[in-house]
C-alpha cells in the first residue's frame, strides 16, 4: 500500500510538471499565433476570404457537436446509428443537398453581383508608359486600391503596426495611414481626411493619397474611365498614351456597360435605391483667380466636380484647369461672352462659340469636350433650331435639378446653403441624381465646405458628368 501510495503520488507531480510545462509553451505559441494573425490585416489582406472562413466555422460546429455526441453516450450513439441508419441517411442526404444547391444558388448569385458591381465601378490605371492589371474601384466619389498591391507597384516599403500602416520610399519619404481614425500623415507631415476600407481581405485606399503623397502626378480621363501615374519624366502626354491603349480602354469600357446591367438587374430594390445617393456637383462661369482655393476644398473632402467654362477665362487661368484635369475633376463648356445677344444671336454663332471655347481648352490644356451648358440655362433661348446645329456637331447639353441661386444670394451664404440642402432632398425623394448648379464665386467657396460635410453625411457619392451619360436638361434633349 505504501510503495502504490508513493507510486501515485510520483505520477500526480509528473502530470502536473508536464502540464505546467505544456501550459508555458501553449502561452508561448498563442502569443505568436496572435502576433502573426495581427499581422495580415495590416498588410493589407487576409488568408482566407469572409465566405470560406464562415463555411468553415459551420463545418468545424458541425464536426464539434457530433464529436461530443459520442463521447457523452458511445452506445446510444452507436444505437440510434443502428436503427436509425436509413432514414438518417435519406434524410441528411435530401437535406444535405437542398441546402447545399440552395446555398450555392444563393452564393453564386450574391458573388455575380458583386463582382458585377466591381467591374462596374472599376477603371483603367496606367504607371508612366505602361497600363497596369491593377483596376482601382470607385467608393464614394474616389478611386481606391489594395494598399499592399499599390505599394508593390510604386516600389514602395510597406510596414507599420495594426494602429499604424507605413509606406516608405527609396528617398526615405513615409506616408502613414490611420484607418480607425480615418487620417492619413503625408510626407511633409500634413494630415488628410482619408477614407480607408476593408475589401475582399484588402485594405482600400484612395489612390490619389498615395501617388500625391509620393510627389507622383495623377491623371484622370473620364470619358475613357482612365487613371494614371506618372513617376519619371520623358514620358508621352496621356492623348497618346490613351491612343497606344485604346483597344484596351474600349474592352474596358464595353466590360464596364456589361457590368452596370448585370448588377442593376440582380441588384435588391434597397440596392438599387442607393443610385439616388449619387450627386453632381457643377460649377459655371470659371475659372477665375478663386479657383484653386475651390479646388483645394474639393480635395480636401475628396470631391470630384464638373467645370463648366468660358474660353476667356480658360485662357487666362489656365494653370486651374490643368489642375482640374490633373486631379479628376470633369470640364465642360460655357461658350465664350456669356453675352444673350450675341451667344443666342443665331444658331451658328451658338455653335462657334462652343467650337472656340473648346479650342481654347485644348491649347490650355491638351484636351477637348462634348460637354455643353449655355449661358443662363438652355430654356427658353436654346430652341429646336439652336439644338440641331449645336448638338449635331456632337455636343451634349447639360442643365441642372438644382439651382443653388448663389449668385443672387452672394453673401447670404446661409440661403444658399439651405437652398441647396432642401432642392437636394426633393430630387432625391423622386430617384432622381441631384445635378448642382453653382457658380465660381468667393461667396459659394466660402460655404462650400458645409455643403461637402453635410452631403457625405447623408451618405451621398460625389461623381462627374460624362460624354456617355443621359444629358439632364430642360429640354429633355437625349442626344
Amino acid at each position: 500500500m505504501r510503495m502504490t501510495a508513493r507510486r501515485m503520488t510520483a505520477r500526480r507531480m509528473t502530470t502536473r510538471r508536464m502540464t505546467a510545462g505544456l501550459g508555458k509553451r501553449s502561452i508561448g505559441w498563442m502569443l505568436v499565433s496572435c502576433l502573426l494573425l495581427a499581422s495580415f490585416p495590416l498588410l493589407g489582406e487576409l488568408p482566407v476570404s469572409a465566405a470560406a472562413s464562415a463555411a468553415a466555422s459551420a463545418a468545424a460546429g458541425t464536426a464539434g457537436a457530433a464529436g461530443t455526441a459520442a463521447a457523452a453516450s458511445p452506445a446510444s450513439a452507436a444505437g440510434a446509428a443502428s436503427t436509425g441508419s436509413a432514414a438518417s441517411s435519406t434524410a441528411s442526404s435530401t437535406a444535405s443537398s437542398t441546402a447545399s444547391s440552395t446555398a450555392s444558388s444563393a452564393a453564386t448569385a450574391s458573388a455575380a453581383t458583386a463582382s458585377a458591381a466591381t467591374v462596374a465601378a472599376s477603371a483603367l490605371l496606367g504607371l508612366n508608359d505602361e497600363l497596369t492589371e491593377l483596376l482601382p474601384v470607385l467608393h464614394q466619389g474616389v478611386y481606391d486600391v489594395p494598399v499592399r498591391r499599390m505599394a508593390e507597384l510604386l516600389g514602395l516599403t510597406l510596414s507599420g503596426t495594426a494602429k499604424e500602416i507605413v509606406l516608405s520610399s527609396g528617398t526615405g519619404a513615409s506616408l502613414y495611414l490611420y484607418s480607425a481614425e480615418g487620417i492619413a500623415v503625408q510626407p511633409d507631415g500634413s494630415k488628410v481626411k482619408t477614407d480607408m476600407y476593408a475589401a475582399d481581405g484588402s485594405l482600400m485606399v484612395p489612390v490619389g493619397v498615395i501617388a500625391r503623397s509620393f510627389g507622383y502626378s495623377i491623371t484622370y480621363q473620364a470619358e475613357d474611365k482612365l487613371l494614371r501615374i506618372v513617376t519619371v519624366q520623358g514620358t508621352m502626354d496621356m492623348k497618346a498614351f490613351a491612343a497606344k491603349y485604346q483597344s484596351q480602354i474600349e474592352a474596358h469600357l464595353k466590360a464596364v456597360k456589361e457590368a452596370e446591367q448585370q448588377a442593376a438587374s440582380s441588384a435588391s430594390p434597397a440596392r438599387s435605391s442607393n443610385s439616388a445617393k449619387t450627386i453632381y456637383l457643377t460649377f459655371d462661369d470659371g475659372p477665375s483667380a478663386h479657383t484653386g482655393k475651390l479646388l483645394d476644398i474639393l480635395d480636401q473632402y475628396d470631391v470630384k466636380a464638373t467645370f463648366f467654362m468660358l474660353g476667356n477665362h480658360i485662357t487666362s487661368y489656365s494653370d486651374s484647369v490643368k489642375r482640374m484635369i490633373k486631379e479628376g475633376d470633369a470640364v465642360g463648356l460655357h461658350g465664350m461672352t456669356h453675352q444673350k445677344e450675341q451667344f443666342y444671336k443665331d444658331p451658328a454663332a451658338s455653335l462657334q462659340e462652343m467650337n472656340d471655347d473648346n479650342a481654347r481648352l485644348d491649347k490650355a490644356a491638351g484636351v477637348r469636350t462634348t460637354l455643353i451648358r449655355t449661358p443662363y440655362g438652355s430654356k427658353p433661348y436654346f430652341t429646336q433650331a439652336y439644338r440641331d446645329k449645336v448638338l449635331a456637331a456632337g455636343y451634349h447639353l447639360w442643365d441642372w435639378n438644382v439651382d443653388s441661386q448663389d449668385w443672387k444670394f452672394k453673401e447670404d451664404t446661409a440661403s444658399t446653403y439651405t437652398n441647396v440642402m432642401k432642392q437636394v432632398k426633393q430630387v432625391s425623394a423622386k430617384g432622381t441624381s441631384p445635378v448642382v448648379l453653382m457658380h465660381d464665386l468667393p461667396t459659394t467657396i466660402e460655404i462650400l465646405p458645409k455643403i461637402l460635410a453635410s452631403l457625405q453625411k447623408q451618405g451621398y457619392t460625389f461623381e462627374v458628368i460624362t460624354p456617355d451619360m443621359k444629358p439632364v436638361n430642360f429640354w429633355h434633349d437625349e442626344r
